[in-house]
């Protein structure tokens, strides 16, 4: 992992943690100028349950004096609310010779230098804190779950660096993290009030609508009796209308190699449910429209066990 945005950088996380509370997602570029260190990076991040953002940047000033008791390294906050600005302004080093906390509130700056700056201060409080918690009295400043936080937020930026894309916390604990990405990323993008505006549903698949109650029909004729040998599984099929066809919902029911089909309600406790356009599902039947597609372009909504998505596919050729 990365010595600074890896190993140095638990640190870093932790504080944005504390300040800021869990992490959703982030995104991350991390680069080199020597091979070893790596830095520059810059790591973006939102967090759970409302609209709070946080950026870091790592720069690596190889010809820049740091004067430093320990090492040549600094770190600098700056949290900026709706009603104020609170700045950290020194952390391993003596770059600065601003004050330790400054705070922007009621339009006016005070500072603050009544405290330890000194490195070392983490080390003696946070001991401190280890004993006490031991003995019982006093919390852990950081307890486990929070730690486990602090660690998935960090893995997430090497994730993010590594794949070059958006990562979920979340997805780190599922089977398919790529499946779960996309999911949201689907869901959620209808929040952004930038960008392309995106077309209005409907679309070339709509005028394949009409064959959509014939094709689930023959369903059977493409079930691969043999990949589903062993296999149970209760599937909900709703099929929105479009294209002058009303909706059509299905239970689909896959018992060791066979197959049931029943149209008009979706089954009670399923373990997947797909629900799409009409011309969407006639249109993957027919071959004119890959799945996979229609999952990346949203067409597709999958709710219960979505890995199930793949054994579906198998299982009836699509």
């Amino acid at each position: 992992m990365g010595l600074e945005t890896f190993d140095h950088g638990h640190h870093v996380w932790a504080t944005a943690y504390f300040l800021m509370g869990a992490v959703e997602r982030v995104c991350a570029w991390i680069d080199s100028v020597n091979g070893v260190i790596d830095d520059p990076a810059t790591v973006m991040w939102k967090c759970r349950d409302g609209k709070r953002y946080g950026m870091c940047d790592y720069m690596f000033t190889e010809d820049m004096v740091i004067p430093s008791k320990y090492y040549s390294n600094d770190e600098w906050f700056e949290v900026t609310g709706s009603r104020g600005i609170i700045l950290v302004n020194q952390g391993t080093s003596h770059l600065s010779d601003r004050p330790p906390v400054s705070v922007l509130a009621d339009e006016k700056w005070t500072h603050y230098d009544d405290m330890g700056t000194d490195w070392s201060e983490g080390w003696i409080h946070s001991a401190r804190n280890f004993v006490e918690a031991i003995e019982g009295k006093a919390a852990p400043k950081l307890t486990v779950d929070e730690g486990r936080e602090v660690l998935r937020f960090a893995l997430a930026i090497m994730t993010s660096a590594a794949k070059r894309r958006e990562v979920y916390l979340d997805e780190l604990d599922k089977p398919f993290p790529w499946l779960y990405n996309i999911r949201r990323r689907l869901r959620e993008r209808k929040d952004c009030i930038v960008g392309r505006p995106r077309k209005a549903a409907g679309g070339k698949t709509a005028k394949y609508a009409s064959q959509a109650r014939a094709l689930t029909a023959k369903l059977a004729e493409r079930f691969d009796a043999k990949e589903a040998a062993g296999w149970t599984c209760t599937m909900g099929l709703h099929l929105t209308g479009e294209g002058g066809m009303s909706d059509l919902k299905y239970a689909v029911y896959v018992r060791n190699g066979s197959l049931d089909i029943e149209e008009g309600s979706l089954p009670e406790d399923p373990d997947l449910t797909l629900t799409l356009p009409a011309g969407v599902w006639a249109a993957i039947l027919l071959d004119k429209k890959r799945i996979e597609m229609a999952v990346l372009q949203g067409k597709i909504k999958l709710e219960g066990q979505s890995e199930l998505g793949l054994r579906v596919k198998r299982v009836f050729g699509m």
